[in-house]
């Protein structure tokens, strides 16, 4: 943890650092630095990415609000927040609520700028209540399952740069319906355990 602050201290992020935690989440709300990206692989799929004006969930927290639809096609749409500087890297933790999906994916991109993809299963591990906040913690990964780019070859390399957090047609508990809504409170990188 004192190395994280002298780090984070030493090179003039401007981040707020709580209890060890790089906080880089919603929940003082507003946004600081998120930006909203739509898949490109496969067009047709829209989105945005906003700051709720009144707090959501149960209980009513601050939030950010990750919109997808896929009635005219795509893939995905998500959010993604580069760091100024990349910072030690031990586990991700996402507090987040939804009414419309069952799992999201997420890229953490480290120093070598190889993308290491994970599926996060929301209903898994316990009981799911719509609209309830719920944390889910994301260690870095000793062998990635899905990766590309960078050293390409699945293994953690020094720091992280960037988290990308997508919404998936597939992922939609109505596929129908075709759209959903993922709000987002805290999000928090942690250093590695000493």
């Amino acid at each position: 943890m004192k190395k994280l602050l002298s780090l984070l201290l030493f090179s003039g992020a401007v981040l707020p650092v709580l209890a060890g935690a790089l906080e880089i989440g919603f929940d003082k709300g507003t946004n600081p630095g998120w930006g909203f990206f739509i898949g490109m692989e496969a067009p047709g799929a829209q989105g945005n990415l906003v700051m709720m004006p009144e707090k959501v969930g149960i209980p009513a927290l601050p939030a950010a609000r990750l919109e997808g639809a896929f009635n005219n096609g795509g893939w995905y749409v998500g959010m993604s927040r580069n760091l100024q500087k990349p910072v030690p890297f031990g586990k991700l933790t996402i507090k987040l609520a939804s009414w419309d999906y069952n799992a999201i994916v997420v890229r953490l991109v480290d120093s070598s700028g190889q993308t290491h993809q994970m599926l996060i299963w929301l209903r898994s591990g316990g009981e799911w209540k719509e609209g309830v906040w719920k944390e889910f913690v994301i260690k870095r990964p000793k062998l990635s399952p899905h990766y590309w780019g960078g050293a390409n070859d699945g293994k953690w390399h020094g720091n992280l740069k960037s988290v990308m957090i997508l919404v998936e047609g597939v992922g939609l508990m109505d596929r129908k319906k075709g759209q959903g809504f993922l709000y987002f409170n805290r999000i928090a990188i942690e250093a590695p355990e000493a």
